[in-house]
């Protein structure tokens, strides 16, 4: 086999390790904008319980329901908050448990992007290094 054919070889190799990272990082980016939107969405919560413990009972308030459309509601209840525990059970917390539960779930969340980020960075360092290697096959092909 002569060295043209197995630097061919190689090359393809590498375009096809190449496309592999792509569609990685690609999945992983995915993965990250929904642990950012569902991070932007716990922010919101938090930000909204914590000025609604601080209204008083009987306050009117402006209530999105979603689409930009709000309604408007006073508040009964400053204490307790229904918070949705998943597989369609709700449970009644108090607000100082609703934010702890939200906190936790933010950090766990932050914990995730990190992660997220760090194997995006090192599939996109691999790519670069294969990129180069690519690159001086390429080079040593042409001579």
């Amino acid at each position: 086999m002569s060295s043209s054919t197995i630097n061919r070889d190689r090359i393809n190799e590498i375009i096809y390790q190449l496309q592999l990272y792509e569609a990685h990082a690609k999945n992983l980016n995915e993965q990250l904008n929904l642990v950012q939107l569902k991070l932007s969405e716990l922010q919101s919560a938090k930000e909204a319980l914590e000025n609604i413990s601080k209204m008083s009972k009987g306050q009117e308030v402006l209530l999105p329901i979603g689409g930009g459309v709000y309604f408007k509601s006073s508040i009964i209840d400053t204490q307790n908050v229904f918070l949705d525990l998943g597989a369609n059970v709700i449970a009644v917390k108090t607000t100082v448990d609703a934010l702890e539960i939200i906190n936790k779930n933010i950090a766990s969340l932050t914990e995730a992007k990190n992660k997220l980020e760090k194997q995006i960075s090192d599939v996109l360092n691999k790519s670069r290094q294969l990129q180069e290697v690519l690159r001086k096959l390429s080079q040593t092909a042409k001579t």
